[in-house]
């Protein structure tokens, strides 16, 4: 699999994700409750605020609970109940959407890593660790690299 670039990352990307979603979930076709355009503009702005794969996971976050009503609108209304609340959302998005068993283990490791209120250094470089791993399982490698220069 290959990770898409920043430009295709864009609010038309996600809409037609959300579309596949509800499809799945509910079995329906998803029906734009408003004007598309402000649905679009919605998505663009949360995208914008946040993070691509962060306002995805809190789509299907609020599908999975909603069901039916979940809209884009109304997901994005209450956005911060839906977000994850994780370092890496694009992970956490490849977890929710293409899961193995031996992802989700790696991932609930990293999530103690993540939410221990000491880590010791050690912790640092086991995180390090289990994120490269499920970068490799997924085919992002280099993303750990990117981040850990920029910081």
């Amino acid at each position: 699999m290959g990770s898409k670039t920043q430009k295709q990352l864009t609010c038309k990307n996600a809409f037609s994700e959300y579309e596949k979603l509800y499809k799945d979930v509910t079995g329906q076709e998803y029906v734009v409750s408003t004007f598309i355009g402000r649905e679009m503009s919605v998505l663009k702005n949360a995208i914008e605020k946040h993070s691509y794969h962060a306002v995805l996971c809190a789509l299907l976050s609020s599908l999975k609970k909603n069901g039916r009503n979940a809209t884009i609108p109304y997901t994005l209304g209450g956005l911060s109940y839906y977000l994850p609340d994780c370092k890496r959302p694009d992970l956490y998005w490849l977890v929710l959407t293409k899961p193995s068993d031996s992802c989700k283990l790696l991932w609930r490791h990293l999530m103690r890593l993540e939410t221990k209120w000491f880590p010791a250094a050690s912790d640092k470089k086991a995180y390090s660790n289990l994120v490269l791993q499920l970068e490799q399982k997924y085919g992002l490698q280099g993303t750990q690299a990117e981040l850990t220069s920029t910081t």
